[in-house]
Parts: structure tokens; sequence; C-alpha cells
């Protein structure tokens, strides 16, 4: 016979069922914090690297990152949605085409089709044109609405990791040593160290013109108003082509994947730059939020 008593007992037992069950599933370690996982998803499928609880991921956070674009090495699945089909079908790795007077051979992106030059400097081997994925977030310049110049990224972005969280003044603080951020597999975003190596390389080895600026800028493309530019187009003696900002400009801008961490950097990360007048590819400091172009370097 069950009377009014063992009713309520009943109850009680059940509420407390129900409490404990729900205090356990926002909990899984049961340590009073929010279980970590290792990707936040967000709504254009790029998978970001973590960890990330439930309240700082922005998208689906998750364990693993489901599209075929990521690897081990990617920190941060590379970005932006997994291909449909082979979008690099037929392509031949080994032949060459002619960029800006010199035979160049390409790589393709899985995840767009998109084909870019390489060239080989010393050791280390570079894109020779900037990067041209459309990413969430990512744009092209007003004054090249095709994006003929490649497309223009914010370091989140650029880094393929949270924008929401790292493109203020939080210190990122993982490694940038081959990190991938945005780059196509197999390649990733240059640190600051790596953009030293090829100024070096350049500086110590010479070539036609006797300054590091003018044998990496491209032949033709700068600034050519005489009273208006003392230095004018490259000599390119690499093949690494470097183009300007805009038609008729002065300047090339790239980011790093060095996030500015000695307390000097006032919310902002490490840029390289080109400059007409500069003899070298020089170093700056830049807020996360501004948009500047990505070359790649591969391993």
């Amino acid at each position: 016979m069950i009377t009014r008593y063992h009713k309520l007992a009943l109850t009680a037992s059940l509420v407390l069922a129900m409490v404990l069950t729900f205090s356990c599933s926002s909990d899984d370690d049961g340590d009073g914090n929010e279980p970590s996982y290792n990707y936040c998803i967000t709504a254009d499928n790029t998978c970001l690297t973590g960890p990330f609880t439930a309240s700082t991921c922005t998208g689906q956070p998750s364990n693993s990152c489901p599209y075929s674009n990521s690897s081990s090495s990617v920190t941060g699945g590379g970005s932006s949605s997994s291909s449909v089909g082979n979008l690099c079908a037929g392509f031949d790795p080994n032949a060459e085409i002619e960029h800006y007077g010199k035979n160049k051979k390409q790589i393709c992106d899985s995840r767009d089709g998109k084909k870019y030059v390489y060239v080989t400097i010393g050791e280390q081997v570079w894109m020779a044109e900037n990067l041209n994925y459309n990413a969430s977030r990512s744009r092209c310049r007003d004054s090249d609405p095709n994006c003929t110049l490649g497309r223009l990224y914010d370091w989140a972005t650029a880094m393929s990791i949270d924008a929401a969280k790292y493109n203020g003044c939080e210190v990122w603080g993982g490694s940038d040593v081959k990190h991938r951020g945005i780059c196509p597999a197999g390649w990733h975003l240059p640190s600051n160290a790596e953009w030293d190596v090829l100024v070096n390389y350049v500086d110590a080895h010479g070539g036609s013109s006797n300054t590091v600026r003018d044998n990496l800028k491209a032949t033709s493309g700068w600034c050519t108003e005489m009273y208006l530019c003392s230095h004018n187009n490259g000599t390119d003696d690499y093949g690494f082509a470097t183009l300007p900002e805009a038609s008729n400009e002065l300047y090339a801008f790239w980011w790093t994947s060095s996030d500015v961490t000695d307390g000097t950097g006032d919310c902002k990360a490490y840029f390289r730059k080109l400059q007409a007048y500069d003899l070298y590819v020089s170093m700056d400091k830049k807020s996360k939020s501004s948009y500047y172009s990505v070359r790649c370097v591969k391993g």
C-alpha cells in the first residue's frame, strides 16, 4: 500500500535526481568548470581551433572537425566550407606558366580550385602572389572589386581563429611556427622569423638591384609618375613579384602569424610591409581588425 508519505518521498527523490542530472550535464568532469572542446565550428563550416567551451564558442563546439580541409597541423581548419567534388581534377603540378616574365609552377587549392604560382628562394618556398581564398570576413580592395590582387583579411581570419575573441586585445597565445591559418593544405602563414629568413637571404645574395625592396618587387604595376615616385618598378630577381596594394601605389602589406605578446602591442599583431622608399621588407604592428594581404609558405 502506497501511503501519502511514500508519494511525497518518491516525488522528492525524482526532483533530486533531475537536479543532479542537470548539474552534471553542464560539467562533464565535475570540477565546476565547463567542458572543453577542441573546435568551434562556425556557421560557414570553418573549424576554429580551441580549446573552447560552450559559452566561448560562437558556433557549434566539437571535439572533431568533420570537414576535409582540416588536419592536425591546421590550427584552425584552414577556413571556410569543404569542397564538393574534386576541384583540382586534371591539374598538373609539374606544368609551368609564365608569370611576370618567369616560368613558374603552380599549386591548386582543393577548397575552391584556385591556382597559385610559387617560387623557391633559398630553402623556402613562397607563393608568388597573394592568397585569394574567399573566407568569411575577407574582402576585396575598394579599387580592385574583382580581387585580382588577392583578398584582404583581418588577422584572426588570416589565422583561422575566433575573430570575436582574438581580433581585439586578447593575446592568442598559440605558436606561430608553421601555423596553417587560412592557407591551403601543405602551406602556412609565415611568422616574423620566416620573413626574416627571406629578407636576409635576398640581402646576402643580392640581385640586379642593390636593395631587397627592388629585388622582390614586380617589374610592372608600381607607381611610375616621375614626381611622385622616387623608386618605381622592381627587378624581381627572385620571382616574388610583389605588387602594390592598388594601381600606382607605393606599398604592399602582409600579415604574419606572430601576435604581439610583450605588452607593447596595444591589441596589435605583426605585419610586414614593402614600401617604395624602404630598402627592405620592414616589420610593424597594427590593429588585428586591419585588413591586409596574405602570402603563404610551403611546409
